[in-house]
């Protein structure tokens, strides 16, 4: 008997990616038994919920779950954490679009029952030319480097069901909660053929927004006790590396570490003045 899968995809107005999600998962022939497909539509105000409501006609594993007030991502996660009636549960984000077979190739993970989690590499849409860009598509090749040897979450991932019951209120890294909470336990793995597509395109002054909350979320879990800091020559390493292989984007580069830097003392500000923005609404 095939193990049995839920997927879960949080929503918080993605009117313009949640239908073709849906259509690749109404179309995708998994080597799982796909037991359900959970949506949480969290607070919101364009189409999301008329698309998925449209989508359910035609898949009867489509279930939705409408949150009118947005609390947070962890209150959606914790909704399909609760109800989920799969062994495995495979979370997609609202912007993320699973290329090919990724989904099976994610699921292979859990072949080793010691395996707790497996996330897959993160491939962005937007374009490398324009700064944002350049920034959004940095960010994810070095996550990619980080993962083979600290493996990390994306935005496509999977846990097995019953391992972490619930996400605190106000966590902000909810993914990396769940990973470090779970790695007391099991492993954690990283299949980087698993690939998936990051469909929505950042303006610099929302690149540079995320990159600070990401800090926030890290330093939150650091004062939790449960985020282990990666080594800082593995780091610059990293960045060297990349300087060699692309010595045209000097400036780029640098610019990135500056905002880096930046997000991480701007982050430590924000803890300390609570100054965090839990339910993270778009612009």
């Amino acid at each position: 008997m095939r193990p049995s899968v839920t997927i879960g995809i949080p929503v918080n107005n993605e009117e313009k990616n949640i239908g073709s999600i849906l259509n690749y998962l109404n179309k995708s022939k998994c080597a799982f038994e796909l037991k359900e497909i959970l949506v949480v539509c969290s607070g919101c105000t364009d189409r999301s919920v008329e698309i998925v409501q449209e989508k359910m006609k035609l898949n009867n594993k489509i279930r939705l779950i409408i949150e009118k007030e947005r609390k947070g991502k962890f209150s959606a996660m914790n909704k399909i954490l609760s109800r989920s009636k799969g062994e495995i549960i495979i979370f997609v984000n609202g912007d993320a679009m699973p290329k090919g077979n990724s989904l099976d190739l994610l699921f292979q993970g859990f072949k080793d029952v010691r395996v707790g989690v497996a996330t897959g590499k993160a491939i962005p849409k937007q374009s490398k030319h324009s700064l944002a860009g350049y920034f959004h598509n940095l960010i994810c090749d070095i996550h990619h480097e980080l993962a083979l040897r600290f493996p990390k979450m994306g935005d496509v991932w999977a846990v097995r069901t019953g391992l972490v019951e619930k996400i605190p209120e106000k966590i902000l890294n909810d993914d990396a909660y769940i990973a470090n909470f779970i790695a007391k336990t099991h492993k954690i793995v990283y299949q980087p053929k698993s690939e998936h597509f990051i469909l929505e395109k950042l303006s610099l002054k929302m690149y540079i927004k995320e990159r600070r909350r990401n800090a926030q979320g890290y330093i939150q879990l650091s004062k939790l006790g449960m985020h282990k800091n990666i080594p800082l020559n593995f780091l610059i390493n990293l960045v060297l590396h990349q300087l060699m292989k692309e010595p045209e984007r000097f400036f780029y580069i640098f610019l990135a570490v500056i905002i880096e830097i930046s997000s991480h003392l701007l982050a430590f500000g924000d803890i300390a003045r609570g100054k965090i923005d839990y339910k993270w609404e778009r612009e």
